[in-house]
């Protein structure tokens, strides 16, 4: 199945904020049954530098700085995900001792 995912943030701020940096985790990570087809970012004021990379646990992770003075700061992530369904899996049914067991506790 693909999914299109859109996330939007905007930050509002009352006083003319002249730098910022941030750290978003905002892309999609990798499993087993999902897969990323692609990510796109929109910040707007422009970043003036933006780096990307794995955090320790695997999450993409993006870091940007915007250093003209803005009040107003948007962000839009875009991504397209393909998952597979898990397989389907039979559970083994309890045995009848279990079965009674619980039913006595029940009382």
């Amino acid at each position: 199945m693909r999914y299109r995912v859109t996330h939007e943030t905007t930050y509002a701020y009352e006083e003319l904020v002249s730098i910022c940096h941030n750290e978003l985790r905002l892309e999609p990570r990798e499993t087993e049954r999902q897969r990323n087809l692609g990510t796109a970012l929109r910040i707007e004021p422009m970043p003036r530098a933006t780096t990307a990379e794995l955090d320790y646990f695997g999450n993409p992770t993006h870091f940007f700085t915007v250093e003209e003075p803005h009040q107003r700061m948007i962000l839009v992530a875009q991504s397209e995900l393909e998952t597979t369904a898990p397989p389907a899996e039979r559970p083994e049914p309890p045995a009848w001792e279990a079965l009674r067991d619980r039913l006595r506790k029940d009382r």
